[in-house]
């Protein structure tokens, strides 16, 4: 359990009080967006295009449209989230009472909601909100971010089920509409005066939406200015929002008051049948007909292409585009207070030693989170892979059992060496591919990583270092089992040497399983820095390990390789496990029954003989791999799970 733990008590203060602060106005202005693709001959894709958008406190705006219509792209770039890159371009400028914002401003100002939240599954409500708040509110004591939480339970209706954990697509727990209110939480625990939230009723049903919805209402009410994308909402839905904006092709066809909607469409000819809800009838107007002939019949009333390309002409020459202009006029000339920003902002400090407690504070929290997760998960964490490891260990030292040592004939002694080196490098493959198990767990959490990195909360470094810390003890431990039982079957260390007795054998042997398991979950973590999808990591990750086993000796002479490959065995981490395994067997300058060590080695490829430089080179490719990997989630990551 978290060491915070809440206990059930009178609830004192809400998140709910009356704001007696002006708020935070929202304004855009020529908003674009367009994508270019292609190398040699360039296409452009226009998302978005000359949009104005107005919101204001105490007021629910929803941005309505069918899909591929820009919703979610207009959302990322009114919240900061979505900005020119590469290949995209973003344009327009962005106001926050009256002052012109950047993305990072409006990061620092605003809260978002994504509809596909990832949440990490074992851990439960109590403790994600309180990991949050630990999160995005360092500088408050644990008492003080406790209380928080204990609000924020029972604003939110969650205090009858906060031990239960919160679970996700494969693991069942809390309903939809808990688990909404569980993501709204972690939000505004840092107490947003804006908050965008992408289709907070998706997958909802009817009487769930409608309890999320007057959540909203009620923070609206408090002064907040609250922005939603809606995918054909309800009536119910659809009349507590106070403004909607509509799109389609990624321009504005409407954006006024929801009640007023109805009269426009009726003065421009499209008026709503009577006892019909208005978005379904907005929406299905704004599918042109000859995209869906066939259904064309069965819709209420289907439009032209011709035709829906006047309706923003007609937008445009409304009294509700003369609104929003005028609006936006008056805000720019308006006089305001400071913009507030998040409580997470708002109390960091700029310092040298305040970054780097940040830093540190992060990644003890990261750690804690992950290790947490992994020890509810005990079953599937640890115990699987205990047990899936002391089997394959029975079942290859079944193969190589009692192996049998030197003999009085050099030739035999040589093939029996042989027998021994391949067991050494099976233990090496094991240590390398029980890594893989990683690739699941790792990919899906990144996408946290990168959503969380988003919002400030910490970088690439600290998200890995956390993670593999949080989660070495359920890494290190199944390996740990199956060299031990494999140690022993196999009978690889049974000769006692002058200076290298067989209890050091058997700790180093251990060491270099450690170690080889070390760099090769540095190695996974780099690949899912430079894989965007979980299939492609697992297509990539055996092409690389099995790249790097080539070049470690075992098959071809090191020696032997190409020139135009043979740089590849300098990073290859089987190379040095494989050659610390030999040279733990069969130390240097030693006799192996009536042969020398030396030969051995040479005979097997084993060019460096000190099993002090194999191990530290092992360890510090672990460390060049992660270093690596914070680099590659830099580069890639900046996105992902964001848009």
């Amino acid at each position: 359990m978290h060491s915070d733990k809440i206990e059930s008590k009178p609830v004192r203060g809400s998140i709910f009080p009356p704001n007696t602060d002006q708020g935070v106005y929202l304004a855009a202005t020529d908003i674009s967006y367009q994508i270019t693709n292609g190398v040699f001959e360039q296409s452009t894709a226009r998302i978005l295009s000359g949009i104005k958008f107005f919101a204001e406190p105490k007021t629910m705006t929803a941005i309505l449209g069918p899909s591929g219509s820009g919703k979610t792209s207009l959302l990322n770039i009114l919240s900061g989230r979505l900005s020119s890159t590469g290949n995209k371009l973003v344009g327009g400028s962005i106001y926050l009472n009256g002052k012109k914002v950047t993305s990072k401003d409006l990061k620092s100002r605003c809260s978002y909601v994504m509809q596909n939240e990832i949440t990490i599954p074992y851990l439960t409500i109590q403790e994600t909100l309180l990991y949050s708040a630990e999160l995005r509110l360092p500088f408050l004591s644990a008492k003080e971010r406790r209380e928080k939480v204990r609000i924020l339970l029972n604003d939110l209706g969650l205090v009858h089920c906060m031990h239960s954990i919160v679970g996700d697509d494969k693991v069942r727990s809390i309903s939809g509409g808990e688990r909404k209110r569980v993501i709204l939480g972690t939000e505004l625990i840092s107490d947003p005066q804006v908050l965008f939230i992408d289709e907070p009723t998706s997958g909802l049903d009817a009487f769930m939406a409608f309890q999320i919805l007057q959540l909203l209402i009620k923070l609206a009410k408090t002064g907040r200015t609250i922005i939603c994308t809606i995918h054909q909402p309800r009536t119910q839905v659809f009349q507590a929002f106070d403004e909607i904006l509509l799109l389609s092709r990624g321009e504005m066809v409407y954006l006024g008051p929801s009640k007023s909607s109805v009269d426009y469409f009726s003065l421009i000819g499209y008026p709503v049948p009577e006892n019909y809800n208005p978005t379904d009838y907005y929406l299905d107007l704004l599918v042109p007909r000859s995209s869906m002939d066939k259904f064309a019949d069965n819709r209420l009333h289907s439009i032209t292409y011709e035709q829906l390309r006047v309706l923003p002409e007609l937008y445009l020459s409304s009294e509700y585009n003369d609104r929003v202009i005028r609006k936006i006029d008056e805000h720019l000339n308006r006089q305001y207070s400071q913009i507030p920003e998040l409580l997470l902002f708002s109390r960091t400090s700029h310092t040298c030693c305040g970054w780097i407690r940040k830093k540190l504070h992060a990644f003890s929290v990261v750690t804690k989170r992950s290790f947490m997760n992994n020890a509810r998960n005990t079953l599937g964490s640890l115990v699987f892979g205990i047990l899936v490891n002391a089997f394959i260990a029975v079942v290859i030292g079944s193969i190589f059992f009692n192996l049998p040592s030197f003999s009085n004939d050099a030739d035999e002694s040589f093939l029996r060496a042989a027998n021994i080196m391949g067991a050494l490098f099976f233990s090496v493959m094991t240590a390398t591919f029980g890594a893989m198990i990683a690739l699941e767990s790792f990919a899906r959490f990144r996408i946290i990583f990168s959503r969380e990195r988003a919002k400030g909360l910490y970088g690439p470094a600290t998200y890995i270092l956390g993670k593999h810390v949080g989660d070495f003890i359920f890494e290190i431990v199944p390996i740990m089992i199956f060299s031990h039982i494999f140690y022993f079957m196999s009978n690889t260390n049974s000769v006692s040497y002058p200076d290298w007795s067989i209890l050091t054998q058997y700790l180093c042997y251990q060491l270099t399983i450690l170690l080889t398991s070390w760099a090769s979950y540095g190695l996974i973590y780099f690949i899912c820095g430079i894989t965007k999808s979980l299939e492609l990591a697992y297509g990539i990750a055996p092409l690389i390990i099995i790249f790097f086993v080539i070049v470690s000796g075992f098959y071809v002479t090191v020696n032997k390789l190409p020139s135009w490959i043979s740089w590849v065995k300098y990073i290859s981490f089987q190379r040095y496990s494989y050659s610390a395994l030999a040279v733990n067997t069969f130390p240097a300058n030693n006799i192996w029954g009536l042969i020398k060590t030396d030969d051995l080695l040479k005979q097997f490829s084993i060019d460096q003989t000190s099993f002090l430089f194999n191990v530290l080179i092992l360890f510090i490719l672990g460390i060049a791999y992660r270093i690596f990997a914070c680099f590659a989630f830099t580069l890639f990551y900046r996105n992902l799970g964001l848009e």
